[in-house]
């Protein structure tokens, strides 16, 4: 992910993390926000969602874990 002023975007894309997070929520697949973003890569995607998934595991194991 590339840090811009007006938040995260995929590596060498114009195109911000959120879009891919509001598909996401409206039910659309990756591949289909793949393919309608043909420049993002599969793999930044993934890196995306693990990321995510690591940040939503700490903070887990921060509420409920003592």
């Amino acid at each position: 992910m590339d840090k811009r002023l007006d938040g995260y975007m995929f590596k060498g894309t114009r195109i911000p993390v959120s879009l891919l997070i509001s598909y996401i929520k409206d039910n659309s697949t990756i591949d289909e926000f793949l393919e309608d973003f043909p420049s993002v890569k599969r793999k930044d995607v993934d890196r995306v969602l693990e990321f995510f998934i690591s940040k939503v595991k700490l903070q887990w194991n921060h509420w409920f874990i003592k």
